[in-house]
Order: C-alpha cells, then structure tokens, then sequence
C-alpha cells in the first residue's frame, strides 16, 4: 500500500512541475525524500524529471535503496559526500539530459552545495521549489494517518505504564528514561523528540531538560513525549500533581485546560490558524496570564515532529481536512511553575477527531 502512495506522490510532484515549467527538481531533504520516495538513509538526493526518478546515494545504502524504493533508479555516488552526489547527477545528466529548469530546495541545500551543482551542471535555470515540494506534506493521506494513529498508540501505551512513577522521591531523568524504555517495548523506532520532564519550578521551561530534580509534594509535573512508528511521530503532554499544588497552580492549570478545550470544541476546517491561537489566547488573556503565554498553540506534525500549518497568532493559513495538528496552551510562571496540556487532532468534514486518549486532570 505504501509504494502506491509513494507512486501517486511522484505524479504530483511531475504535475506541479509542469504548472511550474521546470524540466527536474533536486530533492535534498531527509523529511521530503522520504515522502516522495520511502528511502530512509541518511545520505542521498531525489532527481526527479517527467520521464525519470534517480535516488542518488553512496555505497552503503545501495542494497537498502533498491529494497525500499522500487519507483527509482538507484545511483551509486563515490563517497559519502553531497559533492560526489553531485558528480553522479551531473554523470547522469551527460547521458539524459534533465532540462535546462531545475527546481531545488533552498531552504535545504548549503550555499557550498549550491555552487557546486552550478559548477557540475552548468548552463541551467535554478528555481526555488521548497513550497511545491513540502506544501503536499501539510494534508496527510490514509497510509499517513494510520502510521500517526500507531505512533500514537504506543506512546499512549508506555505513558500509563509509567504514571505509577509519578510521586515524591523519582527524579524528572528517571522518568524520562523508563518512559523511552517503555516506548521501544511498545513498538516505537524512538521517541520523537527528547522528552520533556518538567516538574515544579521547571514547570515555567516550556523546553526544559529532565535533571537530577526530585518530584516533590504539591509539585505539578508536565509531561511532554512522542513516538516515532515508521516515518511518522506523534505528539502529546499531559500535566499532573503530586500530592496538593497550591491554590495558585490549580489555577492556572483550571485556565490551560479550559483554554484548550475551546479550541477542541470548535477548531475544523474552514478556521484560519490564527483564529484557532486567539481562541486560547484571548481566554487565557481575558484570566489574566496573557504574558505568561510565551509560545503558539500549535504546529503541524508527520515525518517531522513540526511541519507547516503552524498554529500561532496572527496566521492567516486555512485548516484543512487531512491537518494534523497539536493544540497546546500553556502558562509558564517563572520561579513558580508552569501547565502544558497538548493533544493531537486530524482535521475532519465537520471538525476535528482527536488523536489523543490519555486522561487529563480537572481541579
């Protein structure tokens, strides 16, 4: 099922480059050459043109391409470097030609490997292409969302088996560590991103990094983690107390939840990104923690763990069936605390589905 996806995926790509007027397009991105080819070594580009697909890449992955990339011609590069993937691209090109149009990613390609592709393939057109590219990433397929749904399966799974440890004594790196563990058993390749244990005063770091800390009476613990199935990640947070927080950090988590769940209620398609920010924020405001608001609601989520549409204020992106998305307030009190509650949802015909299943707390 997959290698028809990725068939369908090469199509596209061929027709907006033809709506484009471009004779190729060099594909540089691991997130991108895993989307239009399945290929996931570390090393290679995509040579895409409307009669030809290359993979070029070193010896090493040689074996591996061919296995996962049927749709593809598969060309050994001298060594592991960008610049002798250059060189088999521009041998190539001596023996068919790939036009005189190339569109490349710009955002991806170094300055150095640029030069070098003018150098090797000179008298060409080179067009910036990142937007057609990436932009069919944002709408996730059926094969998309059933590998999402998994990885965010087992990263559910390994997270209610760690919740006993959520007490006074444990530190945030233990729990960080035995909820990874949890999740390899469970079935994930890895987790998604280096998982964030944040509990008391380090609750107010949106990002803080799992230490020495112990979990401490009247703490409140955020918890934020993801499994990588596959290709494709998953994203989640939940806050939790140990013992008794203060009348304070009730509060505050009372504010992030409901915040939240206005978003949750009414966030579908049709709803400017934006629009899905303010409706959190403007709650948040109006209680009074606005500044304490620090970051957007939300981010796209796939391959990458954040991708486009990004959910933050001022954004004038439409939500789409097939988005998937985090919605994520959260209120970061320095010297004091902080609340993060975050789900995963795919936009619907009518709303949103959410992805996520683990319980929250209410005070």
């Amino acid at each position: 099922m997959k290698q028809e996806f990725i068939k369908n995926r090469i199509e596209a790509l061929r027709a907006s480059m033809k709506s484009e007027n471009l004779t190729a397009v060099i594909v540089t991105s691991f997130e991108n050459r895993i989307y239009y080819s399945g290929f996931s070594g570390s090393n290679g580009w995509l040579v895409v043109t409307p009669e030809e697909a290359l993979l070029v890449t070193d010896g090493r992955y040689i074996t591996q391409a061919g296995k996962e990339c049927p749709h593809y011609e598969v060309l050994k590069a001298a060594q592991s470097y960008e610049y002798s993937i250059i060189g088999a691209v521009k041998d190539r090109d001596a023996k068919k030609s790939m036009g005189g149009r190339i569109g490349f990613e710009a955002s991806n390609l170094t300055v150095s490997a640029f030069e070098k592709v003018r150098e090797y393939l000179p008298g060409k057109e080179f067009v910036p292409f990142d937007s057609f590219i990436a932009d069919p990433r944002k709408v996730k397929d059926s094969y998309e969302l059933g590998m999402i749904r998994e990885a965010v399966r087992v990263a559910e799974e390994a997270y209610m088996q760690i919740l006993p440890m959520v007490k006074e004594g444990v530190t945030e790196l233990e729990l960080a560590t035995e909820l990874q563990y949890r999740m390899k058993l469970a079935g994930a390749d890895k987790e998604s991103f280096d998982i964030i244990i944040a509990s008391g005063e380090n609750g107010a770091l949106p990002h803080a990094t799992p230490g020495a800390r112990k979990l401490a009476a009247g703490d409140l613990v955020t918890i934020d983690w993801g499994a990588r199935f596959g290709e494709y990640t998953s994203d989640m947070t939940r806050t939790l107390a140990v013992g008794e927080p203060s009348e304070k950090m009730k509060k505050i988590y009372n504010i992030t939840y409901e915040a939240q769940m206005k978003v949750l209620e009414k966030i579908g398609p049709g709803m400017t990104t934006g629009e899905a920010d303010a409706l959190s924020r403007e709650h948040i405001k109006a209680a009074g923690f606005g500044e304490y608001y620090v970051h957007g609601l939300g981010h796209g989520l796939g391959i990458a763990i954040h991708e486009d549409p990004r959910l933050k204020d001022g954004e004038k992106e439409v939500l789409k069936p097939g988005h998937v998305v985090t919605v994520e307030p959260g209120i970061y009190i320095p010297g004091e605390g902080g609340v993060r509650i975050e789900d995963l949802v795919v936009i619907t015909e009518t709303g949103c589905e959410i992805l996520t299943t683990t319980p929250k707390m209410k005070f």
